[in-house]
């Protein structure tokens, strides 16, 4: 029998999604400890979220291969792809809500497609910049951060090891001075 047409992957994939959902509820249910001062009780709920993502990659794994989520800049363009459709669903159910009159709703998934689409486009740029290979270099000079250390540098390219911690240039971004 074929994996993919069995009883068993179709029940792996229910309990991919379970551990995705309950990962997700532990991770509230923390947040919401943490604001009550249960601060041991937010702990355990992170603990827990952790070993449901745990859980969940195993599953993801049996489903989809070992080597399913090991090319970075091919997961940028599914998140692309992913965020697409979940801005083409949450049209349609905004569409519903306003023909059911819940207008509130409405705009929340309205507004919740607008961030979609950032996320959208910052997947899409940053993974263009990845294929450009400029993510660490720029033509312009940059101010760059270590979000590490702290450590900053103004130069076309980011330091290959911070200078004074040793992380990596994984750790590098453009200073955001937003503020």
């Amino acid at each position: 029998m074929e994996f993919d047409k069995s009883y068993t992957y179709k029940n792996i994939d229910e309990a991919f999604r379970a551990k995705c959902v309950s990962f997700a509820l532990y991770m509230l249910f923390g947040q919401k400890a943490r604001q009550d001062d249960w601060h041991q009780l937010a702990d355990i709920f992170a603990q827990s979220a952790k070993n449901e993502l745990e859980h969940s990659r195993i599953f993801y794994n049996i489903l989809y291969g070992e080597d399913s989520l090991s090319d970075t800049c091919e997961n940028l363009a599914r998140g692309v792809q992913m965020e697409k459709a979940a801005r083409e669903t949450y049209a349609k159910f905004s569409q519903i809500a306003k023909e059911e009159s819940f207008f509130k709703i409405s705009a929340l998934l309205e507004e919740i497609q607008n961030i979609d689409a950032a996320h959208m486009k910052r997947f899409a740029v940053i993974r263009e910049n990845m294929d450009k290979a400029n993510t660490f270099c720029r033509d312009e000079k940059q101010k760059w951060i270590c979000s590490r250390c702290g450590h900053e540098k103004t130069d076309f390219c980011s330091d290959a090891v911070c200078p004074v911690c040793g992380a990596c240039q994984g750790y590098s971004r453009i200073k955001a001075e937003n503020y």
